[in-house]
């Protein structure tokens, strides 16, 4: 029975006077027995006040000549505090087709208890689950969704209460998958370069592990990188392949690897301007080339030009890596080029300048010392050059005729 329960024993006679008479005893060990004091009937009820198994037995006096006073065999009576229920899940998190076992662990209560498992898609409303009436219960994991389960426990003792535990949570998920994002693939030494982990699907309990490769082939843990996020190191110049490993500790998780992510660092950018052409004539081709080293490959030109390389100004639309310099007109004019590199930490550098000077087309005068000589006299002709560029080079013509010249 349970405390405050009803265990009544009764004395079944059989033979004898109708003079005999009762005495209840009890021990605690079923070999020293004390009588009860009053406890003189054919029945006798057991005090259940208090936990604790004791045993009875009763003496028969029967007063009339040659009649025996049997002693009967002893009956215990058990008395147990009302059962308590706790219920505890192996894998209260797993993914599909994993263990998840309920076990109902029962203190007091009698050894005549019986067991209903329940089930609830909101926590709220219960309905028994056919078949499950073991201690234990393996909840059903072949479809992702989170369920909740509570067990029923009846003992049908005397005063014995029929318990019943808190709910337990199973959350059945599906197989985690990783994807590995990154908010600058390009930055340069010291720039930010941070890879995100997403997750969808698993468990609470999934860990995070980065690794680092260098040929994208062979991969190696990177300590201490085990968190969603993980912050690439940009000290040095190069490129390197990431990824990241989950796993998953859960029942029947899977253990997914993120597809590979480069980060590729830079040196800052320099830039210096080539020309084609330094000098030209009007309407001549001169071409300025911004050549670049370094930098990402996110870098733009700017193009700017001055007369006094002092005060420069924007060429509006000169926005490639080449220009081509304005030639229709006379004079000296300074080009430079600023590049802008948006990557993280990259600097955004200017070159030196380069000119361009266009120069009126030459104009030749000859004279001559002597237009009239004799045989084997001096005659001497002399170029005079005005316009044109340093570069002119000179081919004398003769003709017999003035017609027809030859070199």
């Amino acid at each position: 029975v349970c405390i405050g329960g009803v265990a009544t024993l009764t004395a079944n006679i059989t033979g004898g006077s109708s003079s005999i008479t009762y005495q209840w005893q009890f021990s605690l060990n079923n070999v020293d027995f004390t009588s009860i004091g009053g406890a003189n009937a054919s029945t006798f009820s057991a005090p259940t006040d208090a936990t604790g198994l004791t045993y009875y037995r009763v003496i028969i006096i029967d007063p009339l000549s040659d009649c025996s006073d049997p002693v009967s065999e002893s009956t215990f009576v058990d008395v147990k505090n009302d059962a308590q229920v706790l219920v505890t899940v192996n894998n209260a998190e797993v993914c599909i087709d994993g263990d998840a076992t309920l076990t109902a662990i029962v203190t007091g209560g009698s050894s005549g208890i019986s067991y209903q498992w329940q089930f609830s898609p909101d926590n709220n409303n219960y309905s028994n689950i056919s078949g499950a009436t073991d201690s234990f219960f393996v909840a059903p994991t072949s479809i992702a969704d989170t369920s909740y389960y509570r067990v029923v426990v009846t003992d049908l003792q005397s005063d014995c209460s029929d318990p019943v535990s808190v709910s337990t949570m199973v959350m059945v998920n599906e197989d985690a998958t990783v994807e590995a994002s990154l908010n600058n693939p390009e930055v340069c030494i010291n720039g930010n370069a941070t890879l995100l982990a997403t997750v969808t699907g698993g468990s609470s309990g999934l860990l995070y592990q980065w690794q680092s490769s260098t040929d994208g082939v062979t991969y190696f843990n990177i300590g201490g990188a085990t968190s969603s996020t993980f912050g690439a190191p940009t000290t040095s110049s190069g490129m390197k392949y990431y990824r990241v490993v989950i796993t998953d500790p859960n029942s029947e998780c899977s253990d997914p690897i993120s597809q590979p992510t480069l980060v590729t660092v830079n040196e800052d950018a320099t830039v210096f301007v080539s020309v084609e052409n330094a000098e030209v004539c009007i309407g001549g081709s001169s071409l300025l080339t911004a050549v670049v080293t370094g930098g990402s490959n996110a870098i733009t030109f700017a193009w700017e030009s001055s007369t006094d390389n002092v005060s420069y100004a924007p060429i509006p639309g000169a926005t490639n890596d080449t220009y081509n310099a304005p030639s229709a007109s006379v004079g000296l004019t300074y080009y430079r080029v600023v590049v802008t590199d948006i990557n993280s930490d990259c600097s955004d550098p200017t070159s030196a300048f380069a000119t361009v000077n266009v120069l009126a087309d030459p104009d030749i005068d000859i004279v001559v010392n002597n237009p009239e000589v004799c045989i084997d006299g001096d005659a001497t002709l002399t170029a005079s050059v005005s316009g044109g560029s340093s570069n002119f080079t000179y081919q004398w013509q003769f003709s017999t005729d003035n017609m027809n010249f030859s070199n």
